[in-house]
């Protein structure tokens, strides 16, 4: 009987092998900074589903003690100590594409085969323009047809620039989103831009989940993760499957969340 015990001690020891608490070990500089959870830590938990390494690290409220933070009253302190708290986990901001410059359109608009097909005749044109008739003469024909291709160039480029810029600030007052989070114990409204790890923050029915995060509380709570995944079936949230991902809406239901990483750090 006793060895049939100390072998299923050690089997469960085996099986535990590689993700207990003591093989995690917090880098200095979060240490340093009054945490003991880094953001690829938390990016493990929350992104692989990994309910054993939550469990590992405390669950929920271990997240949250481990971040500096109250599952009741959200982050607390002042302007210094989320700037320290955002330079260890980082923004709640995607880094941006380059606004592609006014030549590229330039160069797009020139591949159009009407243009192309133009172009080759102003050439012919020209040559034997001044070939017959000499310079400047014979060259009037060929320039003009220059000329027009130049001026459908740069108008449609223009055109496409602007439109493109357009385009870009629509999409930033688009993803001007503000949501309500509990800060210091008081509930309040924010930019999801200055969403921390250790945030709570409020989602109901229709919100976009701003950040990757774990359920605190709620009821009924069904997530559309069809932006992410494609499958058009909602995913139930609850204690037992606590994951919520940055850019899935909330289809049923409402709940209070834990944001555990923010910005590119996030599965959106």
């Amino acid at each position: 009987m006793y060895e049939f015990s100390k072998a299923y001690s050690l089997l469960n020891a085996g099986e535990a092998k590689g993700v207990q608490p003591s093989d995690y070990v917090v880098p200095d500089d979060v240490k340093a900074a009054g945490f003991q959870i880094c953001a690829d830590e938390l990016g493990s938990i929350v992104e692989g589903h990994d309910v054993k390494k939550l469990k590992f690290h405390g669950g929920v409220n271990g997240i949250a003690e481990k971040l500096s933070t109250s599952t009741t009253k959200g982050l607390s302190g002042d302007s210094d100590a989320r700037h320290r708290r955002q330079e260890i986990f980082g923004v709640n901001k995607f880094a941006e594409s380059e606004v592609r410059s006014f030549w590229v359109f330039v160069y797009e608009a020139l591949q159009d085969m009407t243009l192309m097909i133009l172009g080759v005749c102003a050439v012919v044109s020209l040559i034997v323009g001044v070939a017959t008739e000499g310079w400047p003469k014979g060259a009037h024909d060929g320039l003009g047809i220059v000329a027009s291709i130049l001026l459908v160039v740069f108008v449609t480029a223009t055109s496409d620039y602007r439109q493109s810029l357009q385009f870009k600030d629509l999409d930033k007052e688009k993803k001007k989103i503000s949501i309500q989070v509990t800060r210091n114990g008081y509930r309040q409204k924010l930019s999801i831009y200055h969403l921390l790890p250790g945030d709570l923050v409020h989602l109901s029915i229709g919100d976009q989940v701003p950040a990757d995060g774990l359920f605190v509380s709620g009821f009924s709570v069904l997530i559309d993760e069809s932006s992410l995944t494609g499958e058009s079936e909602p995913v139930m949230v609850t204690s037992q499957n606590p994951f919520l991902l940055s850019g899935t809406k909330v289809q049923d239901g409402s709940c209070t969340m834990l944001v555990a990483t923010v910005g590119m750090r996030t599965q959106w």
